[in-house]
């Protein structure tokens, strides 16, 4: 009897252990999931290119990588996270301060959709602020 509750302990703590394990794993795979990185175009701005990393999960976060500019060929490598105001499912609300001017810049990322909208805001100016659309691949 002694043998056979062993035994049955054994068993049963070698499928949990391989269940946590699974999970575990689950886990990793998904995290790395969520990670992703678009390559956005706005084709109204002569094919203005932004990179972003973006973190699709629990606790989103975006990363603008760099940008590049067709008309001067120029590319600006930024590495800079944008601030996330809001999110839910399939949206994020972020803003971010620009380096060259005194501007800020709000973005709506669509997730489900990929692509963003962003406008440009600028603090020397009571001007109306310049937005633009960006479908990311």
């Amino acid at each position: 009897m002694k043998n056979m509750i062993c035994r049955l302990l054994r068993v049963n703590s070698i499928i949990a252990l391989s269940f946590f394990v699974s999970s575990c794993n689950y886990q990793v795979i998904s995290e790395k999931e969520d990670k992703v990185r678009w390559t956005c175009v706005n084709k109204d701005n002569g094919n203005f290119t932004t990179v972003f990393e973006i973190d699709k999960g629990v606790q989103k976060s975006i990363k603008h990588i760099s940008s590049y500019n067709p008309r001067n060929d120029k590319t600006y490598k930024v590495d800079l996270p944008v601030e996330i105001i809001s999110s839910d499912s399939n949206k994020v609300f972020a803003t971010k301060n620009s380096q060259m001017q005194a501007k800020v810049n709000f973005y709506v990322f669509h997730l489900d959709q990929m692509l963003y909208t962003q406008s440009g805001h600028y603090l020397s100016s009571p001007m109306v602020g310049k937005g633009q659309v960006f479908k990311c691949y």
